[in-house]
């Protein structure tokens, strides 16, 4: 497989730069948006492998954005809430419903999945993209949640010898395994 390129859109500039570091460290390609225009000049460029996308930015909010995208050709692009609101018209479900839907298909050899949300979710979902033929390391996830004071000093991130604040908290599922973290 080669090299799989990674699009990331945020307006923070210190998200941008600490997602595009420790993917970079990890052998992706990464390019950068910090806006929905550059984001779409990025695209128009060269297609992503994924794109991690802030939802809430000031030009052009991200769930507007996919929504662009989906009519593009050649993008596939699953949105799902667990509750829907007004004038929501995707699917409704948790995200391991989307693997049952007709038609949604898992391309294994140029997918990268990146997964976030509460550890129930994540249990379930990676497990699926597992069983789909997803190779570890093009599944990426965040270990967030377990950080409080964001530079180390409370240990409240400490899993083993990691501390996810500072080394993290971006990982391949392959990184997540061997920390022995039960996400």
């Amino acid at each position: 497989m080669s090299t799989a390129r990674i699009l990331v859109v945020d307006d923070e500039a210190d998200i941008r730069d600490l997602v595009q570091e420790i993917l970079s460290e990890e052998g992706y390609a990464v390019e950068v948006a910090a806006n929905a225009a550059e984001a779409r000049a990025a695209c128009a460029r060269q297609a992503p492998d994924l794109v991690l996308l802030d939802i809430w930015m000031p030009d052009t909010d991200g769930i507007s954005l996919l929504r662009e995208w989906q009519q593009s050709a050649g993008v596939e692009c699953y949105l799902t809430v667990d509750r829907a609101g007004d004038g929501w018209d995707a699917n409704v479900g948790v995200v391991g419903s989307l693997f049952k839907k007709p038609g949604v298909q898992v391309p294994v050899n140029n997918t990268i999945a990146f997964v976030c949300g509460p550890p129930v979710m994540f249990n379930t979902v990676i497990a699926e993209l597992i069983k789909r033929g997803l190779r570890d390391d093009c599944i990426i996830s965040t270990l967030e949640r377990h950080m409080k004071c964001g530079i180390g000093k409370c240990q409240h991130c400490a899993i083993g010898r990691t501390l996810v604040c500072n080394d993290g908290p971006v990982y391949t599922y392959r990184q997540i395994k061997t920390l022995g973290e039960q996400i």
